[in-house]
This record gives structure tokens, sequence and C-alpha cells, in this order.
């Protein structure tokens, strides 16, 4: 098992796609608030931080679903709901 996966995330205020390597250890709750702190240190004029941010996935069966804040990455990919270069939303 991979140590950390590839995510692309989108940013719905602006439509840009950001890559990010996420230690599979991490929950998705952890990553999302992480991915929202860089975003908005690179976004000021479009985005707040948001420590309840959260992900959705974008695509695949599972599109438009919120993912399990209290999972980690590495149970999410062992059941085959994120691999590396998924395309997550932060909502």
């Amino acid at each position: 098992m991979q140590e950390k996966l590839l995510l692309r995330v989108l940013l719905p205020a602006n439509g840009t796609i950001y890559e990010f390597r996420v230690p599979t250890t991490m929950t998705s709750g952890q990553v999302a608030g992480l991915i929202s702190q860089i975003l908005a240190s690179r976004e000021r004029a479009r985005y707040e931080p948001s420590y309840d941010a959260e992900l959705m996935y974008a695509e695949g069966a599972h599109a438009g679903r919120l993912v399990d804040r209290h999972k980690t990455f590495r149970s999410l990919a062992c059941g085959n709901y994120v691999v590396s270069g998924s395309l997550l939303v932060l909502v």
C-alpha cells in the first residue's frame, strides 16, 4: 500500500483543480482542513479557510456524495473509494 495518494481537488470558487499528495494515515476531515488552509493562503480574494470543510467525490459511482470525514485515506483506498489521481471537490 502506498504511503501517500495523489489527489486532484477542485475549488469551486474559481474552478481550478489543484494537486495534493496526502498521507494515507490522515482522515478525510484532517486533509480537508489542511487543504482549506493551503488554498485560502493562495486564493485570498476568493476563498476563506474553513475548519468544517469537507471533500466530495466528483466522479465515479459515488459522485456527489461526501467523503466520510472519519475514514483514513488508507481505508478509502482499500475500499476502492479513491485511487491515486481521484478528483474530489472541496466543499
